[in-house]
């Protein structure tokens, strides 16, 4: 939007939208990558796309997307976006993937774990049930990365000093979490239910 006029995007259902290189990427429900500013369709992928991020591979900057299907698309950029690798990652869809310059990270419906070497873009290694239910998010914190689930809990993933599953205090489904510059301070974002909203409705009224 730009002075309440539109003046690009996709104009369909967006998941996710991560810098790469020197464009802004974005995709969703269609399964298609989109020049998020432009609106130009970069790549039409299997299934419906979750969740995206840029990484570096042998010093090339390089996109991992996570889809509904359970695999991980791997996309240089030179002048188009080109389709590298796919890395068959999990049986259910991937909620999240992020990258700490050593590992990308994917979180996947079933509460299943994976964790990616970068520059070999092969899976060193998988976690089952790190989580009871859907896991949604997972970020890079200062000791490894933090993970969070409709199972209302926090996973934190590193050393045996820094690996620990936290219960929280909310009540609903945990949807994303971020970190602080740092790296010290993880947030937990909840998802707001209507009901709250109508409650507030109801009490201003």
């Amino acid at each position: 939007m730009k002075n309440g006029l539109i003046i690009g995007g996709p104009c369909t259902l967006c998941n996710f939208i991560t810098r790469f290189q020197s464009r802004l990427v974005c995709g969703g429900q269609s399964a298609e990558l989109y020049d998020a500013i432009t609106g130009k369709l970069l790549y039409k992928l299997d299934s419906p796309i979750n969740c995206g991020i840029s990484f570096t591979s042998n010093n090339q900057v390089l996109l991992a997307v996570g889809t509904y299907s359970g695999n991980v698309f791997i996309f240089s950029e030179k002048q188009c976006l080109k389709l590298l690798t796919v890395i068959y990652a999990h049986r259910n869809a991937i909620k999240g993937i992020s990258y700490n310059s050593k590992e990308l990270f994917c979180g996947c419906a079933d509460g299943e774990l994976s964790i990616i070497d970068p520059d070999n873009l092969i899976i060193l290694h998988m976690i089952q049930k790190a989580h009871e239910s859907i896991l949604n998010d997972c970020s890079p914190f200062a000791h490894g990365f933090a993970t969070v689930s409709r199972d209302l809990h926090l996973g934190l993933w590193g050393d045996e000093e820094h690996t620990d599953k936290i219960k929280t205090r909310h009540t609903h489904s945990i949807k994303c979490v971020a970190a602080s510059d740092d790296g010290f301070l993880s947030l937990v974002v909840v998802i707001v239910v209507l009901s709250m909203f109508i409650r507030l409705l109801t009490n201003s009224g």
